[in-house]
């Protein structure tokens, strides 16, 4: 009996080491068949509300609420013309 027992608590445990093996990274390969570095995975931005009357963050599920608006990542451009950059005029030579 407790031969019996000790084979099951080894197997469990054999069984139990070979799930952890598959869940290692996997392992990129190209068209060719050789190994690359896998591609890094961009995190997805989650979607985020606000209360309409206080503001506040709130679940977007909620009644009343407003996705955030994105922030702006450059400034915006005037409507303006940027004014040009004159030349600079070449330094004149001394005459011998």
């Amino acid at each position: 009996m407790r031969r019996l027992i000790t084979t099951l608590a080894v197997a469990a445990l054999a069984i139990g080491f070979a799930g952890v093996s598959e869940a290692k990274a996997p392992q990129c390969k190209d068209a060719s068949g050789k190994f690359i570095k896998c591609p890094e995975v961009a995190a997805t931005p989650t979607a985020r509300c606000r209360d309409k009357t206080t503001k506040k963050f709130a679940k977007c599920s909620a009644a009343n609420t407003e996705p955030v608006p994105a922030a702006a990542s450059t400034p915006a451009a005037s409507t303006a013309s940027p004014k040009p950059i004159p030349a600079a005029s070449p330094k004149p030579t001394p005459k011998p």
